[in-house]
């Protein structure tokens, strides 16, 4: 259609190709600086009996269509139920699900990840973590995205609720800044706020981010046997790294400082964390580049105060180049992140 959907011309064979004949669950998305497309799928790219993800990008100045791979498993373990997203300087990013088990009810399960395509090659997927432990994480599922203007790519996202059954959670990673691990919340209760359990959530693909309409749209329907309900809420937006009617976020945002920033050969990251419930194991401080991409962990554990030196190395020792880059300090459900400015 080009006339806003009140005619429409085909269905016509846009583009052909062998792994189109084999693809599973397509997911599209336009990229709003160019008007082409990204159609990603999942395919086994490397013939090995296991499902990778691919795209094909048509780009709209040519008409032309290029096939690419944008994840190849690494363990024969299948990749599957892509969700494509374009943001809004161009770049394309997929969400999708490592699958690791089966529910008879809804089908394969898994950990959540997330590639997207920088300076012109796809990253190594990083794995997202929104549940408060990393078993609940390995039963996600169905993930459906929207993104904002301000480049924050929102999931919808099924997880097994113990004895509740599977419920739909959304959340929402902000790959400029390295943000992958937002708390989740739950969407599937009813007016009473009573648990409805839910199955194939889908959310609205672009949504404003001020105004009585700010946030995604979220249907889904409930778990079989059938009849089944179709549900549908509007949700709110979740600020970034904060986790809404924690009374520890504000007072943690000044427990970090950063000096100097600025600067050239190392920086000091110095933390007081005491009185906001530091405890054994709740602290992870990492930094990442502009693409997302951790290069550096700093702290996995229990440091609860003190001064860290960055020297501007990787985890393997060398020098990193100079440019932007991130710090994110994760205590407990609680994340911050702070730029740093690394020069020549």
């Amino acid at each position: 259609s080009t006339d806003g959907g009140n005619a429409w011309v085909g269905a016509d064979t846009a583009f052909y190709d062998t792994m189109l004949l084999a693809g599973v669950l397509f997911c599209i998305a336009p990229d709003p600086t160019s008007g082409d497309l990204w159609v990603a799928t999942s395919f086994d790219a490397a013939g090995d009996s296991a499902m990778d993800i691919v795209t094909f990008h048509y780009i709209s100045s040519g008409g032309i269509w290029e096939k690419e791979v944008a994840a190849i498993t690494p363990d024969s373990v299948s990749y599957a139920f892509p969700a494509v997203s374009v943001d809004y300087t161009g770049i394309p990013g997929i969400v999708f699900q490592k699958n690791i088990g089966s529910y008879p009810s809804v089908g394969p399960v898994g950990l959540l990840m997330f590639t997207r395509k920088v300076s012109g090659s796809w990253i190594p997927p990083e794995t997202l973590r929104f549940s408060p432990d990393a078993q609940t994480d390995e039963t996600s599922g169905w993930p459906s995205v929207g993104i904002t203007e301000t480049n924050e790519i929102y999931i919808a996202f099924t997880q097994d609720s113990t004895s509740f059954g599977f419920q739909v959670f959304y959340s929402k990673i902000v790959p400029e800044s390295g943000i992958y691990d937002t708390p989740r919340r739950i969407v599937s209760k009813d007016n009473n706020d009573s648990l409805i359990g839910g199955i194939f959530p889908h959310m609205t693909y672009n949504f404003p981010v001020t105004g009585p309409y700010a946030g995604p749209g979220i249907s889904w329907c409930s778990p079989p046997p059938p009849p089944t309900n179709l549900y549908y809420k509007h949700m709110p937006l979740i600020p970034t790294g904060v986790e809404e009617g924690n009374e520890t976020a504000k007072p943690l945002l000044t427990f970090i400082e950063i000096s100097p920033n600025p600067f050239t050969n190392n920086v000091e990251i110095r933390l007081w964390m005491e009185d906001v419930g530091c405890k054994m194991d709740d602290v992870s401080l990492s930094i990442y580049d502009v693409s997302g991409r951790r290069i550096r962990s700093l702290v996995t554990g229990d440091l609860c105060s003190g001064a860290l030196l960055w020297r501007a190395k990787d985890n393997a020792g060398k020098r990193v180049k100079s440019g932007i880059y991130f710090v994110r300090l994760r205590v407990g459900e609680i994340t911050v992140t702070k730029k740093l400015v690394l020069l020549e």
